[in-house]
């Protein structure tokens, strides 16, 4: 379901769904699809010419269209320009659209890796932090992931990070643990997340920390030895002291 701040005004975008909805059947919306996909290409086409405005609609209708099933073989890099882009509705759909299109060998990679490393950077802006921890999860890839999870790892641990964008940065470092085990030695972070277990009072950050902590333990259980104490500590104040 796309985002109300990513749709609303595009009333061609709206006309389009309301269209494809109206179909009597699976042949006749192959064709409405097929003729909206070839319009895109064409436009695509005079892409340095194209407004930032014309460039999200149209990279919107392909989404809609992937999501309906349909393989998405265009495109990719009005994507990534969005991605790039300043604006947050565009850089949202940037990332959304990089996230679905993009593969964990999709040669593109490369070009947004550095774009993802700055906004991953800018941490007085929680919400581009989200959307690249957020897209780093979803596409993966070995190479990708190891260029990006010494930044997801600080942020992760960093004293100053955000509640919001600290339980995003430990599901995603979980994510690609399990994914590739070996890129996240346990000797370098233990510490630094073990003590993020003694924040009682963010019930949803010590869940998602703990979440981690388990996933890692599985792999690595000596160093997290002292994780037990933490959580035995953790659960006295939560349960015995209502704190």
């Amino acid at each position: 379901q796309f985002t109300r701040l990513s749709t609303m005004d595009m009333r061609g975008l709206q006309n389009f769904i309301a269209e494809i909805r109206a179909c009597k059947s699976k042949d006749s919306e192959q064709e409405r699809i097929e003729i909206e996909l070839a319009k895109i290409r064409k436009q695509f086409q005079k892409s340095n010419k194209m407004s930032s405005y014309d460039r999200r609609k149209y990279v919107t209708k392909l989404l809609y269209v992937y999501m309906l099933g349909y393989e998405i073989d265009f495109g990719h890099m009005e994507a990534v320009t969005l991605l790039s882009s300043q604006k947050y509705v565009e850089k949202h759909m940037g990332y959304l659209a990089c996230s679905l299109l993009l593969d964990e060998n999709h040669e593109l990679l490369i070009l947004i890796t550095n774009q993802i490393m700055k906004d991953l950077a800018l941490v007085h802006n929680e919400d581009v932090q989200c959307l690249a921890l957020m897209a780093i999860a979803n596409i993966g890839g070995k190479e990708f992931s190891e260029a990006l999870l010494t930044a997801v790892m600080n942020i992760f641990t960093a004293r100053e990070t955000r509640s919001l964008v600290r339980k995003k940065a430990s599901l995603t470092a979980l994510r690609l643990f399990r994914k590739y085990p070996e890129l996240l030695p346990p000797e370098a972070w233990t510490e630094k997340v073990l003590r993020l277990m003694t924040n009682v009072q963010d019930l949803g950050l010590l869940l998602c920390v703990t979440s981690f902590v388990v996933g890692y333990a599985s792999k690595h259980p000596e160093p997290f030895e002292e994780a037990v104490a933490h959580a035995i500590r953790a659960l006295d104040q939560i349960v015995v002291e209502k704190r």
